[in-house]
């Protein structure tokens, strides 16, 4: 897992969940293990709050890559 710091990346992943929310992909974020309760209440926050919480430096983020897709996407 790679760990994201920055505030700017950590909104825009906070942001995707609640698009995910509102296109109706709550079944994937609930396999991901995001609970309702946590899928309702970031649901119903304002923007505002998303860019507070990002700015939060103990906030933690982890994203997953996979090495070998990016190097066959780059040939």
């Amino acid at each position: 897992m790679l760990a994201v710091t920055n505030p700017m990346l950590k909104r825009l992943v906070l942001e995707d969940i609640v698009e995910r929310i509102d296109r109706g992909g709550i079944d994937s974020l609930l396999e991901c293990g995001l609970t309702p309760d946590f899928i309702d209440m970031i649901r119903r926050r304002p923007a505002r709050d998303l860019i507070h919480i990002a700015s939060i430096g103990q906030l933690q983020i982890n994203v997953s890559l996979e090495p070998g897709k990016v190097v066959s996407h780059l040939k």
